[in-house]
This record gives C-alpha cells, sequence and structure tokens, in this order.
C-alpha cells in the first residue's frame, strides 16, 4: 500500500463548503490534493490543505477534456466530485469514473442517486413512509389548481439537474399559492423534463449521514438544523449532532433501496411535537456541513479514500456531540429575522445577542475556523463584509427566494 502523501486526489468546485471540508480532511490525513474551482475566488483554492489550487473552466463543452488532461497530466488517482462534476460525465467518460470512489459506471444508478424526480418516483412506487404529500409533475403538461392545493399549502416547486434541457441547475422554489405553483411549473417548461411539487410539512431540519462501501455500511452520522436562512427553512447556518433511532432506521432503508454506494446524505424534516418525520432529498456527494461531522469524530473523506484503496477499516457508528455554526449564514439567519414584520423587538434583539455568543464562544465549532487552515476564516469574513462598505444588504443569491424571472 502506497502511502496517502503519495495519492493524488481531485476535488472540484472547491468554491463549496462541502468541498473545502474534504480538502482539509484529505490534506490532514496526507493526501496531495488538486483543488480546482472555475472561481478565481474560492476559498479552497487557498486552502493550507490543499497542495495545488487551479482555476478549471466552468461546467461545459471544455469541462470534461479539461479535466481528462489535468489527471493525466497530474499522475491523478482519485477524483471527489461534485454533483456538477458527476452531471457532466457520459457513458463514455469511463477513465474518470474509474477514478471516483465506488462509483459504479452505472449510468441508470447514478440519476437515481442524483435526481430527486427519479428518487421520489422509485420510492412512492415501492410504498415507502415518510415521504410528504408529492405529486410528481411530468412538464409541459400542468396540473389542477385543486390536485396542487390538496398537498397542502404552502407549496415547493422541485428540478434538478438531470432532467434539464439546458443544462440549467435544480433548485427549489417555495409558492404561496396554487396559482403561483402553477405559473412556477409553466416556466419551467421550457427548461426542463419533470418537476416535483410537494406540500408543506412542519418540523426542523435533520441530516442522516453516511458511507457505504462494497463491504457494507462504514460510517454514519446525524445533525439536527438549529437555524436556517431564512429563519423560515432553507440553509443550515447552525446546527448540532444528533441521534434520533426510528429516522436513522428509515434512512438506512431508503439508501439501500437504491444500491448506491459511497457518500450520501439523507435530508428530513422533523416535527419534534408529534414525532412524525419525512423523508424530503438524497444528496449523494458531500453536504454543505461536513465541517460537523469532522469535528464530532466521523472523517468521512478520509474513510472514504481509505477504503476505497482496500485499507482495513472498522465500521463507526458512534460520534461526539458538538455545535458548529457558519458565522456569515448565520448573520444572514438574523438579518432574514430582523426584515421579518411577523416578530416582535424582543425576538429581534434576541438573535443579535445570540449571534454575538455564538461568534464568542469557544465551545461553538466554526465551519471556516478549522484548526490548521484558519486563515480561510477571516477570508469568508472579508468576502462577506465586502458588500456591505458598498452598502449592499448582507443576503446572497444564494439564500434568497428566486423570483420568477430568475427561473425563466
Amino acid at each position: 500500500m502506497r502511502p496517502a502523501n503519495d495519492f493524488n486526489v481531485l476535488v472540484p468546485q472547491a468554491d463549496r463548503m462541502g468541498a473545502i471540508g474534504v480538502i482539509r480532511s484529505l490534506g490532514r490525513a496526507g493526501f496531495a490534493v488538486h483543488a480546482i474551482s472555475s472561481q478565481s475566488s474560492a476559498l479552497g483554492l487557498r486552502s493550507r490543505y490543499a497542495t495545488r489550487g487551479v482555476v478549471a473552466p466552468p461546467c461545459g463543452p471544455f469541462y470534461v477534456a479539461w479535466v481528462r488532461d489535468y489527471v493525466r497530466a497530474n499522475q491523478i488517482r482519485a477524483i471527489v466530485p461534485s454533483e456538477s462534476f458527476l452531471l457532466s460525465l457520459t457513458p463514455q467518460d469511463q477513465d474518470l469514473r474509474a477514478l471516483v470512489p465506488f462509483e459504479a459506471g452505472d449510468e441508470a444508478l447514478t440519476r437515481l442517486a442524483l435526481s430527486k424526480y427519479d428518487l421520489l418516483q422509485h420510492l412512492m412506487s415501492r410504498g415507502a413512509p415518510h415521504l410528504p404529500p408529492t405529486l410528481l409533475v411530468d412538464l409541459p403538461v400542468l396540473p389542477s389548481a385543486a390536485r396542487l392545493e390538496a398537498l397542502g399549502l404552502p407549496l415547493y416547486v422541485k428540478t434538478d439537474g438531470c432532467h434539464s434541457l439546458d443544462e440549467s441547475r435544480g433548485r427549489t422554489v417555495r409558492a404561496e399559492t396554487s396559482a403561483e405553483a402553477i405559473e412556477l411549473l409553466r416556466s419551467l417548461t421550457r427548461r426542463f423534463r419533470h418537476a416535483i411539487v410537494q406540500g408543506h410539512v412542519p418540523g426542523r431540519g435533520v441530516g442522516a449521514s453516511f458511507l457505504v462501501t462494497d463491504k457494507g455500511l462504514l460510517a454514519e452520522f446525524m445533525h439536527l438544523r438549529l437555524h436556517e436562512v431564512p429563519f423560515t427553512g432553507g440553509v443550515s447556518s447552525l446546527r448540532k449532532s444528533f441521534r434520533h433511532e426510528a429516522i436513522l432506521r428509515d434512512a438506512r432503508e431508503k439508501l439501500a433501496a437504491t444500491g448506491w454506494r459511497g457518500v450520501a446524505m439523507m435530508e428530513y424534516r422533523w416535527d419534534p411535537d408529534t414525532g412524525q418525520f419525512w423523508f424530503v432529498e438524497m444528496n449523494a456527494r458531500f453536504w454543505g456541513s461536513l465541517h460537523l461531522a469532522l469535528y464530532a469524530g466521523v472523517d468521512f473523506p478520509r474513510l472514504l479514500l481509505d477504503a476505497w484503496r482496500g485499507q482495513p477499516a472498522s465500521p463507526q457508528a458512534a460520534y461526539e456531540q458538538a455545535t458548529c455554526v457558519h458565522l456569515p449564514l448565520e448573520v444572514q439567519h438574523v438579518w432574514s429575522k430582523l426584515k421579518s414584520t411577523h416578530l416582535s423587538m424582543g425576538d429581534k434583539l434576541g438573535s443579535l445577542l445570540q449571534l454575538c455568543w455564538l461568534a464568542l464562544n469557544p465551545a461553538i465549532k466554526k465551519d471556516l475556523l478549522f484548526p490548521g487552515d484558519r486563515m480561510l476564516f477571516w477570508r469568508s469574513i472579508g468576502d462577506f463584509a465586502r458588500p456591505l462598505l458598498h452598502r449592499r444588504a448582507p443576503v446572497t443569491a444564494a439564500v434568497t427566494k428566486p423570483s420568477l424571472k430568475e427561473l425563466q
């Protein structure tokens, strides 16, 4: 077995938090990490744990060819892919697929894992429990208002890149009425083959993360979302390690039903008042809250690469208690509360005080303030503060509700 520092690993989309966690995990373990991104300002390119940081072309007709040349020139032995990277590959790209740990080369299996539509269709056909009210829409045929209203308002219109007609990325948009949802679906007919409409389910966000190899389940971890952006639901800004046996069993069963190998996070909504929970979606890639798992002692990226290299490993189910915050996102969480017309002044002031406590409390881990790589934290603060100096509101497009015009 060659040492890890003789093993070159490519990590695409180094601008994403999940990829930054992978870079840090593998670099800390001694792997030679090659971080790439189409954004020259990507934080992952500047990580101290990256052996090289390289600006790549955007996903498009030249991207795969560029990656193939880079792999050959730099003797890349493994690729830890993003979703965009996997979607860029075709059945003919077997040379690159062979470098993705546990990638079976089965396009149907990959689509099942990456497509919200295909996965829900698969689970619904099997009568899987704990699914939210769901309607699968085959565009351009539009459902009636009555069918949509039967799901329960508000509604969530979802698409995914697997069924894009023009390489558009999937996204989720909230619609307050059935009429708004129908208008959204109509606007999607030129860009997607299918869409999903789901009714609202109450509760808090829960993630159940797994590493499955050819030898079975190797590691698992759960987290509970404490704060989201906006505060009514969205991207996680504050979360803690968590365990819920019923959700964990359901997540294992649904993951096994896909036949997927590698890493995946199964997202749920859990209502602590009633005990009910609903499966939302599967992320067959490293997730944005990966740093919490690293702080809790579950080193998914290293375990993935070690297992793929054939190193012996024992299944890991236990993990430590940890709470982790992404401070720039937490500022946006507070900002969404300050803008709300439904919260009291006391609630708003309380959120400001809690932000100060989270920032100053050393027991609260920070996503980007990672041991040995703390400079990325200060770079992220600078990137976040720069728009404020130009008097722009601290809410980015990544966490705001897209307008109908953006979808067209």
